[in-house]
């Protein structure tokens, strides 16, 4: 059984095991024989001067090989930690990641669905209409009709915008 390995990125101690790490060429060739002498180590742990907030996503690839996905409903992809974690990856020489994360790939890895429902005010209870899955609501405006008689109505309507759907991506 492969025993558990500690590596020190940045001053905070990694815990996983070896084989996850030599799946990086640059810690592959760090930890081997070769290096043994020159790596540096801080109270017996091979240390790497890089950002641990980092290496946490680059580690978490090595994992799984799954690319991360920094997104969220409120603020859409986070472009500055793709644009700090690119970098890391040449780094540690995961090719993988850095073309995917160069080429944009993330964008593909979320897709929503939208409907959009229009429902007269007059149809809803207290003016709200509650469904399970609303994302968010806004009043466009008014809507005038004009009777057979000749009178004219102004309809105020909702307009309803509802998530459906999130994918997550496949395998590189």
């Amino acid at each position: 059984m492969t025993e558990p390995f500690i590596i020190n990125v940045g001053g905070r101690s990694f815990t996983t095991l070896r084989p996850t790490l030599e799946q990086s060429p640059f810690l592959k060739a760090m930890l081997s024989k070769e290096w043994a002498d020159r790596i540096c180590c801080v109270n017996g742990v091979p240390f790497v001067d890089r950002s641990p907030l980092l290496f946490e996503h680059v580690l978490d690839f090595l994992r799984s090989s799954v690319p991360p996905i920094f997104w969220t409903r409120v603020n859409g992809f986070d472009l500055s930690l793709y644009a700090r974690l690119a970098p890391e990856a040449d780094y540690f020489q995961l090719d993988a990641l850095a073309t995917w994360i160069r080429k944009r790939q993330y964008i593909y890895s979320i897709r929503t669905t939208s409907s959009i429902d229009v429902v007269p005010l007059s149809d809803c209870s207290r003016g709200k209409l509650h469904w399970g899955d609303i994302e968010q609501e806004f009043e466009p405006g008014t809507v005038s009709t004009v009777s057979k008689s000749g009178k004219s109505t102004n309809l105020n309507k909702r307009l309803l915008l509802r998530e459906r759907e999130l994918q997550l991506p496949e395998s590189l």
